[in-house]
C-alpha cells in the first residue's frame, strides 16, 4: 500500500512538472527546464520505485548514440575540452526529452492534452508578444531596428519558435474532419500567428515557416492551397518594396517642394562646403549640381556615410566597416589610403582636425594626422559605449546601460581621470551642445549643464513623443521622433525655441538643415524580403564572412573539429581584418557543425537528421486517415523541414529553446506513431 501511495505521489507530481515544461516552452528557458528536469527526474524515481521500465525504443537510438559518439570524440581532440566537455554535457541532458514526454504520453487522449496545453500557451505568447510590438508596428521602428523587440528571448529565436506554432494551427486549419467551425477558429489562430511571426521581422523564421507551410500542403496533398500562399508571398514582397527618396522642405512647409529618388539606398545626407553630398550605398557618394545628382565617387563595398577630415580630406565608411580616405584636386576627389578601426566601429565623427573612432569592443581611437592613418591614440576604458559626440573641451559617451560619461579633453584628448557619470532610465541619445548636455528618450526630452546638477525639460517640444535622435546645425537643434516627425530649434539671447515641425510621414534616415534654411529628409525603405539575396545587407554580410572563416577553420581541423566550444576567439583570429563583428557561432547549423565536429561529426548529424526526417515521415504515413494524429503529425514534419530550413542561416541546433522544441516535436510523433501501434496490434 506504501508503495501504491509513492508511486500515486510521483504521477501527480510528474503530472506538475510536464505542466511547467508545456506551458514555458515558448516563453522560459528557467521554468521550462525545472519543469524538464523535475519530470525526468519523478519518473526515474518512479521506474526505481516499481521497477517497470516505462520507457520504450524509438528507432533513433543508434543516431543518437552515434552523436553523443561524436561530441565525445571531439572533446576528447578540442582544443578546449573542459568548455567542449561542459556543451557535451548539455547536449546529452536534453535528449531524453524525447522519452520523458512520449512516455508521458501513453495514449490518445494524454497526446492531445500534452498537445493543447502547449498549443493554448504558444498562442498566449504570440499575442504578447504582437502586444509588445504595438509601438514596432505604429511608428515604423522595424525599419530602423531591423529587429521586432525581445519579450521573452531573442526575436530570431521567438520567430523559429512561433514558426512552429503557426505551422501546427495551419495543419489542423486545412484538415477538413474538423468542422467548419473549428476550421474557421483554427485559421483564425494561424492569422495571429503570421501576424506575430512579422512583428520579430526576422528573415530566418520567415523562410522555416514558409519552407514548413509547403511541406505540410505537399504531404497532405492540398496543392490549391499553394495558389493563396504564392499570391500572399507576392502581396507581401510588393508591400515590402525598396525605397529610397530625399524629401526637400522650404521656408517651414510642411509639404515637401521636392521629392527626389534615389538609385541606391540613401543612408546618410551631408553638407560639405556649401555642397550637398549624399551616400546612396551600391550607388556610391552623389554631389548635388544645379538641380542633378552625379556620382561623385564609387566605392569598393556600398557606402553609408561621407564626412570631411580637416581641411581637405574626405572619409567614406563603408558598409565593409572600411573607411577610406580621399584627397580634393582639381580633378575632383583621389583616393590616398584605407584604414580600418581595432573593433566594431558604432559612430565616427570629426573634429578639430581630429577624426574619432568609437568601437563598441575595443573603445575609442583618435587619428590625428589624415597624412597619416597610423599616427593614432587609443583608449580602451571607453569600450561598451554606443555613440559619442565631442566638443572643443569635452567628450561625451552613451553607455548600453543609460548611462552618459563626460571626458575633459586636453589636445582633443580624453583625460580618464575627468570622467562624470550621469544615469537616465530610458535614455536614447544625448548631445554636446556648448556648455549644455541635450538628451532624449522615451517620452522625454531635456537638457543639463556639464555639472549634471540640475536638468530641465524642453516644454517647447512635444512631449509625448519617443525622441531618438538630436542633430545640431549652425544654430540650433533638429530633434526626431520615432513617430516621424522633426522638429526644429534655434538658441538665441532669448534662450531655446521651436521654430519649425516637419511630418514626412517617416523617420528619416538621415536629416539635414542646409545653409539655406532647407530641410532635407532622407527615407529609406528595404525589402527585408528582398534583402535575403543581398549580401551587402548587414546581417547577410556577417554571416557570409562567418561561414568564410568557418570553412577555413574546418580546413585546419577537419577530422573531428575543434571541439563543442564558444567560437569568438577562434573566428576572431580567422576573420578578415575588417570583419568587425565577432560571434560565437557561425550563424548556420551546417557549418558550424563543420568546425566544432569536424567531417566525422557532420556525418553523424547527417545521418541523424535523415532518421528523425524518417520517424517523422513514417508517423504520418501510419496516422494519415486519422483526425487527429494525421495535422498533429504532418504539422510535427512541417516544423521538422521548417527547423531544417531555418539552420541555414541560424544555429538553431545549438539554441537550447529550439533544440528543446525540436525533441519535444519528436517526442509527440514518436508518441502517436507507437499509440497507433498499440491500436493495430
Amino acid at each position: 500500500m506504501k508503495k501504491d501511495s509513492v508511486i500515486n505521489f510521483l504521477d501527480k507530481g510528474l503530472i506538475v512538472f510536464i505542466f511547467l515544461f508545456l506551458a514555458s516552452l515558448t516563453n522560459s528557458i528557467f521554468v521550462n527546464q525545472l519543469g524538464y528536469y523535475g519530470a525526468l527526474l519523478f519518473m526515474l524515481i518512479k521506474f526505481g520505485v516499481s521497477r517497470k521500465n516505462p520507457f520504450f525504443r524509438n528507432g533513433l537510438e543508434i543516431a543518437l548514440l552515434l552523436f553523443m559518439v561524436a561530441e565525445i570524440l571531439s572533446t576528447i581532440f578540442s582544443i578546449d575540452s573542459a568548455s567542449s566537455f561542459h556543451n557535451l554535457l548539455k547536449r546529452f541532458f536534453l535528449l531524453p526529452i524525447i522519452y520523458t514526454v512520449s512516455t508521458a504520453a501513453d495514449n490518445e487522449d494524454s497526446l492531445k492534452k500534452i498537445f493543447t496545453t502547449y498549443l493554448v500557451f504558444a498562442l498566449i505568447s504570440a499575442a504578447i508578444y504582437i502586444i509588445n510590438s504595438y509601438d514596432y508596428f505604429i511608428k515604423g521602428l522595424l525599419q530602423i531596428t531591423g529587429s521586432g523587440p525581445g519579450v521573452f528571448q531573442y526575436p530570431i529565436t521567438t520567430s523559429i519558435l512561433i514558426s512552429f506554432t503557426a505551422i501546427f494551427v495551419f495543419s489542423f486549419a486545412i484538415d477538413k474532419r474538423y468542422t467548419l467551425k473549428w476550421r474557421i477558429i483554427f485559421a483564425l489562430l494561424f492569422a495571429i500567428t503570421l501576424v506575430a511571426i512579422f512583428a520579430t521581422y526576422k528573415r530566418t523564421g520567415w523562410m522555416g515557416l514558409a519552407a514548413g507551410l509547403f511541406t505540410v500542403i505537399l504531404i497532405r496533398k492540398k496543392y490549391s492551397l499553394m495558389i493563396p500562399l504564392v499570391i500572399l508571398g507576392i502581396a507581401v514582397l510588393f508591400m515590402e518594396k525598396q525605397e529610397s527618396s530625399l524629401s526637400v522642405f522650404k521656408n517651414g512647409n510642411e509639404i515637401p517642394a521636392r521629392i527626389i529618388e534615389t538609385e541606391g539606398r540613401i543612408s546618410q545626407i551631408s553638407e560639405l562646403d556649401n555642397n550637398i553630398y549624399i551616400s546612396d550605398f551600391g550607388n556610391g557618394v552623389l554631389q548635388k549640381k544645379n538641380d542633378d545628382y552625379a556620382p561623385l565617387i564609387k566605392t569598393d563595398a556600398p557606402v553609408i556615410g561621407f564626412t570631411k577630415w580637416g581641411d581637405t580630406h574626405f572619409v567614406a565608411h563603408l558598409i565593409d566597416t572600411r573607411f577610406v580616405l580621399y584627397t580634393s584636386s582639381d580633378s575632383g576627389l583621389v583616393k590616398v589610403s584605407e584604414f580600418i578601426s581595432p573593433g566594431y566601429t558604432v559612430d565616427y565623427k570629426s573634429f578639430a582636425n581630429l577624426f574619432y573612432v568609437l568601437d563598441s569592443d575595443s573603445g575609442l581611437t583618435v587619428y590625428t594626422d589624415p597624412e597619416n592613418t597610423g599616427s593614432r591614440e587609443r583608449f580602451r576604458y571607453t569600450r561598451e559605449y554606443r555613440f559619442f559626440d565631442v566638443s572643443e573641451e569635452n567628450l561625451l559617451l552613451y553607455s548600453k546601460e543609460e548611462m552618459l560619461a563626460l571626458y575633459a579633453l586636453k589636445n582633443g584628448l580624453p583625460e580618464d581621470e575627468s570622467v562624470r557619470t550621469f544615469d537616465r532610465a530610458g535614455l536614447k541619445f544625448a548631445i554636446l551642445d556648448n556648455s549644455d548636455i541635450y538628451f532624449a528618450g522615451s517620452r522625454f526630452a531635456g537638457k543639463s549643464g556639464l555639472d549634471f546638477l540640475e536638468t530641465e525639460s524642453l516644454d517647447y517640444l512635444p512631449q509625448e513623443a519617443d525622441y531618438t535622435q538630436i542633430i545640431k546645425y549652425n544654430s540650433g537643434l533638429i530633434f526626431i521622433s520615432a513617430g516621424g516627425s522633426v522638429f526644429v530649434t534655434e538658441n538665441d539671447s532669448t534662450g531655446d525655441k521651436l521654430v519649425a515641425a516637419y511630418k514626412p510621414g517617416f523617420i528619416p534616415k538621415s536629416v539635414l538643415l542646409d545653409s539655406k534654411g532647407n530641410l532635407w529628409a532622407a527615407n529609406q525603405k528595404s525589402s527585408r524580403l528582398a534583402s535575403i539575396v543581398d549580401m551587402y545587407a548587414p546581417s547577410n554580410f556577417v554571416r557570409f564572412a562567418l561561414w568564410r572563416a568557418g570553412l577555413k577553420i574546418f580546413l585546419d581541423y577537419p577530422v573531428f573539429g575543434v571541439g563543442d566550444i564558444d567560437l569568438i576567439k577562434l573566428y576572431s583570429s580567422y576573420k578578415r581584418p575588417f570583419d568587425k563583428e565577432v560571434q560565437g557561432h557561425m550563424h548556420n547549423n551546417y557549418v558550424h557543425l563543420l568546425v566544432i565536429l569536424g567531417g566525422f561529426g557532420f556525418l553523424v548529424v547527417m545521418y541523424l537528421f535523415y532518421r528523425l526526417g524518417r520517424v517523422f515521415y513514417s508517423a504520418y504515413n501510419k496516422s494519415k486517415y486519422h483526425n487527429f494524429y494525421a495535422p498533429l503529425t504532418s504539422g510535427a514534419f512541417g516544423c521538422y523541414i521548417s527547423f531544417l530550413v531555418a539552420g541555414l542561416t541560424e544555429w538553431n541546433f545549438g539554441d537550447h529553446e529550439i533544440v528543446t522544441m525540436l525533441w519535444f516535436i519528436t517526442a509527440m510523433v514518436v508518441a502517436a506513431k507507437r499509440n497507433l501501434d498499440s491500436k493495430t496490434q
